[in-house]
């Protein structure tokens, strides 16, 4: 892959690639519908002595969903040298389940790092070093239970950025910004999500109740709307500038990354959320990032309710692409089983909140207890 010439000089051969299940049965709750259970795959990449770990999603409220066929594809990576599964997910991942695809490229570009002895980052290329605020999400549709999520937020020092579901309900919505903000302090960015719950289907002309709705939540206290509704892009720049100062977040236009490269305009928000468990590819990723820069907008690296090995990853690529925030953090209760199998990270959350990185360490940085880890996990498969 020729934006990337260190990872391309790679010829350490993939040995071993094996697939665990990692499960969470703490609900979340969107405009959309309720998430009940969560399966995630952890994949392990290795060569020469060295483990590449990533992770997404295989299925909501899906028990039932088995590793074998899920992750098929990736057997065709193993006995690759490095360098040459980049370029083939590259070229032939798009045709594969995107979630898988990106999992594939965050091991990789881990396994590459810890073989070379560099930092993944500075494999791709990015230079950024500052600690980058954290958000806490908050999907609770009981505004008492979301006072008690912005406590917990404040409890665990992420008091600048908050991010808050909303469900296209105006009354519901208001009072759900309104609450959060009489338990935060003053000077909260405030972030809100809509999953598109203020029109869930593309209309040829904006409606004006859209525009009325985002004054409302503006006013109420939003500071940023994520997906409010179904735009097309021209629509999402039109839509930006009717609702000013609130700045719009594309996100759902954002998958692939590099479909959305083609297709993104300027001004259609005036933050872009690279969307984690969407991408297709971490590589495409961050060229898509660099894309949104290079217009001015801001940028923000959001999350898909990720709670292992990729939360550190997408962190550290905040850093690097010196994002706005990070939603990518470790969950309470959720992530807890996973952490205390972690013997090293490179990631850590400082005083104020922000998510700052230890320099220097090889691939992304973690290392984990793998016996502690296996035990875990419902289910292990050896590609």
């Amino acid at each position: 892959m020729r934006e990337y010439p260190a990872l391309a000089a790679l010829d350490a051969v993939i040995v071993s690639a094996s697939l665990y299940r990692l499960d969470t049965n703490i609900p979340r709750h969107f405009s959309f519908g309720d998430w009940l259970n969560r399966q995630h795959a952890v994949l392990r990449l290795q060569s020469e002595g060295q483990s590449g770990w990533g992770e997404n999603i295989i299925s909501i409220n899906h028990p039932e969903t088995d590793l074998a066929s899920w992750g098929v594809f990736l057997q065709a990576i193993k006995g690759m040298t490095i360098a040459q599964a980049v370029d083939f997910l590259d070229e032939q991942g798009r045709s594969w389940d995107p979630k898988c695809c990106e999992m594939a490229t965050i091991a990789l570009a881990d396994l590459a790092g810890k073989v070379c002895g560099r930092p993944a980052v500075e494999l791709l290329g990015l230079t950024g070093a500052s600690p980058v605020p954290g958000v806490h999400c908050i999907l609770e549709n009981d505004p008492s239970k979301a006072a008690l999520g912005a406590e917990t937020a404040k409890a665990h020092g992420f008091t600048s950025h908050l991010k808050i579901k909303l469900y296209g309900d105006p009354a519901l919505d208001t009072t759900l910004i309104q609450t959060v903000r009489n338990v935060m302090a003053p000077g909260l960015y405030l972030i809100g999500d809509v999953n598109c719950g203020y029109g869930t289907e593309q209309q040829d002309n904006i409606p004006d109740s859209l525009l009325a709705n985002l004054r409302k939540l503006h006013a109420a206290g939003l500071c940023a709307c994520e997906d409010p509704a179904y735009l097309s892009n021209t629509q999402w720049v039109q839509v930006q500038e009717a609702v000013a100062p609130l700045a719009l977040i594309p996100d759902y236009c954002m998958r692939p990354s590099y479909a959305a490269r083609k297709t993104i305009l300027p001004h259609m928000g005036k933050v872009y959320n690279i969307h984690p468990g969407c991408t297709g590819s971490i590589f495409q990723a961050c060229l898509l990032a660099q894309d949104i820069l290079a217009t001015g907008a801001g940028l923000m690296i959001g999350d898909d309710s990720l709670i292992g090995p990729s939360c550190t990853v997408w962190q550290q690529l905040a850093i690097g692409l010196g994002a706005d925030w990070v939603e990518a953090l470790e969950k309470p209760q959720e992530s807890d089983p996973f952490l205390a199998c972690v013997t090293g990270c490179a990631t850590y959350q400082d005083d104020a909140g922000r998510i700052a990185v230890h320099s220097g360490r090889p691939g992304f940085g973690l290392v984990l207890d793998e016996d502690a880890f296996e035990k875990i996990c419902s289910q292990k498969l050896d590609l």
